[in-house]
């Protein structure tokens, strides 16, 4: 998180660069939407329904489907001078390092 006076002393044209790649307003989406889908996790176990992690080879698929999408982000980031293989990679690694509870 960057401070406002820090936001402040960016240019309009750098911060407009920043929010364009940040995905901070899906990942605001992504928030209501994972308490959401978290919400309904706790009540199907609260109902003894089944958990089942996802098989790893159809984990795989879905990554190598969704791959084209992902290039074409780290494409546009280049493009506007943000290194977006590193942003990735440093996104991956906190969302690794985030891991659900237990419970799911």
């Amino acid at each position: 998180m960057i401070s406002d006076a820090a936001w402040a002393r960016i240019s309009a044209v750098d911060q407009a660069a920043i929010t364009a790649v940040s995905g901070e307003a899906v990942a605001k989406a992504s928030l209501n939407w994972d308490e959401f889908d978290n919400g309904h996790r706790r009540i199907m176990i609260a109902e003894g329904l089944d958990i089942v992690r996802a098989d790893v080879n159809l984990l795989a698929e879905l990554q190598d489907r969704s791959r084209g999408g992902l290039d074409n982000w780290i494409v546009t980031a280049d493009r506007m001078g943000i290194r977006g293989y590193e942003a990735i990679q440093f996104y991956a690694e906190r969302l690794a390092a985030s891991a659900l509870p237990s419970e799911f």
